[in-house]
């Protein structure tokens, strides 16, 4: 074991340890309910990277885990996880130390891999799945962007702007909203059947002095596959 990380491979995860797994500040809980990557079964694994250095310097994050297909620079005195189970994956990189599964921060990015997430099954008892042992359908990118925003406004977020950007190529959503506590810029990027989700965030009162350094950060993400 390398001094600089920490593997942990988890037991089968009880409900509430897979709501924590599953947490995107309460929101993508709600977009994902229904897909592929949610319902999945399988053990949460995750590795921690602690800091490279001492300062803000942007360094390469070098997967020891999950083989994300994109690529991204990130503060040399800032932590790392990774976290996987089923379809869904995680990468956490934060200015508090994120440890242990239940770790939360309050500044960082998070960058959230689900596959298949627009490879849907129909209900054997809707109108699709009627007649036919298995049907698949790929649902409408513009309604899945307002289900995105409907579900922010629902749970009582204040939406600064939301537009439509392309991210290594790819049709992209970008939100920038605040909660109760925090402000945030989120980036939805269908890549084919796969969704990623970006999250950036601080407090609200912290938000504006991180916002260079954070939007540094998603700059160098792309996508490499």
């Amino acid at each position: 074991m390398a001094c600089n990380s920490l593997y942990i491979a988890g037991e089968n995860l009880n409900q509430t340890n897979k709501m924590k797994f599953y947490r995107i500040l309460g929101l993508l809980i709600i977009f994902v309910a229904n897909s592929t990557a949610f319902c999945s079964e399988g053990k949460l694994t995750f590795m921690v990277q602690e800091p490279k250095g001492s300062n803000l310097d942007l360094v390469s994050f070098e997967e020891k885990l999950v083989d994300f297909p994109f690529i991204i620079k990130y503060p040399a005195k800032w932590y790392v996880r990774e976290e996987t189970s089923g379809l869904m994956s995680g990468l956490f990189i934060s200015r508090e130390p994120v440890l242990k599964v239940e770790d939360q921060y309050k500044t960082g990015v998070g960058i959230y891999y689900l596959e298949n997430y627009f490879f849907r099954t129909a209900s054997p008892d809707s109108e699709w799945g009627k007649g036919a042992k298995s049907v698949h359908y790929v649902p409408n990118w513009d309604e899945q962007k307002n289900i995105y925003l409907t579900s922010l406004k629902e749970q009582g977020c204040v939406i600064f702007s939301a537009v439509d950007t392309m991210v290594s190529t790819y049709p992209s959503l970008k939100i920038e909203f605040q909660s109760k506590d925090s402000r945030i810029i989120t980036y939805f990027i269908k890549k084919d059947f796969d969704l990623i989700n970006l999250l950036l965030e601080a407090p609200v009162k912290e938000f504006a002095g991180y916002q260079k350094l954070l939007e540094s950060i998603v700059n160098s993400f792309q996508i490499t596959e």
